[in-house]
């Protein structure tokens, strides 16, 4: 795939021209696609949010963090970063005719095409976003966690929700990588789980996907059962 779009690093004040979305939170627009990373990270609404969510990571995971190379006080950053490769999956997943209208899907697939190719180029990349997504899950206090709030809510969500939710999809997504590697989006394809196509809620979509590759049924009632 060759993607068409373009980065755009942008100070804080040019990005408030463009996004009404808080400073430093990357994102993509539709075609013809421009990315929008931070210049100025210290002022990332991704950083910022790190500063109090880090406070409660466990001892085991500060130290997974020195294991995948990234020091606990440079992790907000390379988070910033990483999420970049998100928002370019994005891109991707139109151009392979994959663009789901549930949004839950969508941001999962996203994070797919993130992940494969950090898997395959940039495996320092997926090492590190594996422990960080862990930070997430372990450190952050959803008020919203089942895929029907996701769709339902999606505009009320807070930010750190919504960061629970992507460490959620990305749990899923790596479980799916490890036995599927991109041959799961071939099977979305011959599965009729292509662009356009609509569901009557988020069970009916998981349930065409428990046929495709199994597990996605008992991973969303785990989702709502989660403790944090």
């Amino acid at each position: 795939m060759q993607p068409n779009l373009t980065l755009a690093v942008l100070s804080e004040a040019d990005w408030a021209k463009i996004r009404a979305t808080p400073y430093g939170e990357p994102w993509v627009s539709d075609a013809p696609h421009v990315v929008l990373l931070p210049a100025d990270l210290q002022a990332s609404v991704i950083v910022k949010g790190f500063a109090s969510s880090g406070r409660r990571a466990s001892g085991s995971t500060r130290a997974a963090l020195e294991a995948a190379g990234v020091r606990f006080e440079t992790a907000p950053y390379r988070l910033n970063d990483l999420i970049g490769y998100h928002e370019i999956g994005h891109v991707i997943v139109g151009d392979c005719g994959l663009e789901q209208t549930q949004r839950w899907f969508n941001e999962m697939l996203a994070t797919y095409v993130a992940y494969a190719f950090m898997r395959e180029r940039r495996p320092e990349d997926a090492r590190a976003f594996d422990v960080l997504m862990r930070l997430n899950a372990e450190t952050l206090h959803p008020s919203f966690r089942s895929l029907n709030d996701f769709e339902t809510h999606f505009q009320d969500i807070p930010g750190d929700n919504y960061g629970w939710y992507q460490a959620m999809f990305y749990s899923r997504v790596v479980a799916v990588y490890d036995r599927e590697h991109l041959g799961f989006l071939d099977k979305l394809r011959r599965g009729g789980i292509v662009a356009g196509v609509q569901y009557q809620s988020p069970a009916h979509l998981l349930k065409r996907l428990e046929q495709i590759s199994p597990g996605f049924e008992r991973w969303a009632n785990l989702m709502r059962q989660d403790a944090n």
